[in-house]
């Protein structure tokens, strides 16, 4: 039984004015990175931890270090020449900080718990999202959509944004990939698909009545055709 690339009927397509891609500055080796915020409403935006805080570090960027409404992120981070002394170049008309950045206070950058952080800004132009809080059986099918790599090659890594389907799976095979995994933790997820989605950081939404909701965001690590996880 699989639910992989499976498409529920009678869903409208998925609108990536949901997804917000926004650059960063990475720590660990000062180039530029891009990763995905979802608006949950005008003034908050939720986000992976690990996209908004130093390399294996609980500390937050400067909002400065965090640029949202780039048209064009892969022009950007060419313009900057991926080099994060550079990234006030990228800023333009419609670009903007965050006035603040908030990390779950118990985000731990080396296990990827709580990997949560949200966004605080003056009023977004993104589409606000509805949240999902059901709890999903086992082969339900969701849609992962980040920045990155969505094929085992790595030619395909870019800040353009990507879909792909994947299926959740049952306690057991999650157990068999990390141990430490248990079904009673409703904030955490393990899912996975045929194709390789190593190093795409985004979110997770669920197919609704014309639209899609959010579910988790993450980061989507791991090698193919294993589960992978994400922290609601």
């Amino acid at each position: 039984m699989t639910a992989l690339g499976f498409v529920l009927a009678q869903t409208a397509d998925f609108d990536d004015a949901q997804a917000v891609v926004f650059l960063h500055t990475n720590t660990f080796d000062n180039t530029i990175g891009a990763c995905v915020a979802v608006a949950i409403s005008k003034t908050v935006l939720v986000t992976s931890a690990e996209c908004v805080a130093a390399s294996l570090s609980k500390n937050k960027l400067p909002n400065n270090r965090v640029l949202l409404g780039s048209a064009n992120p892969s022009l950007g981070i060419k313009v900057a020449e991926n080099n994060a002394a550079n990234f006030d170049k990228i800023a333009g008309a419609n670009t903007y900080n965050p006035s603040d950045i908030i990390i779950h206070e118990n985000y731990n950058p080396l296990t990827k718990a709580d990997n949560i952080a949200l966004l605080i800004v003056s009023n977004t132009p993104a589409k606000i999202s509805k949240v999902s809080v059901q709890e999903l059986d086992a082969y339900s099918s969701v849609l992962a959509v980040g920045v990155g790599q969505t094929l085992p090659s790595k030619q395909n890594t870019s800040p353009a944004l990507n879909s792909t389907n994947i299926a959740v799976y049952p306690e057991q095979t999650c157990k068999d990939i990390l141990t430490s995994f248990s079904s009673t933790d409703f904030r955490t997820i393990c899912a996975g698909a045929q194709t390789s989605i190593c190093g795409l950081d985004g979110a997770v939404f669920l197919p609704a009545a014309n639209s899609y909701v959010l579910y988790a965001v993450g980061s989507f690590t791991g090698t193919p055709k294993q589960p992978h996880s994400w922290v609601l």
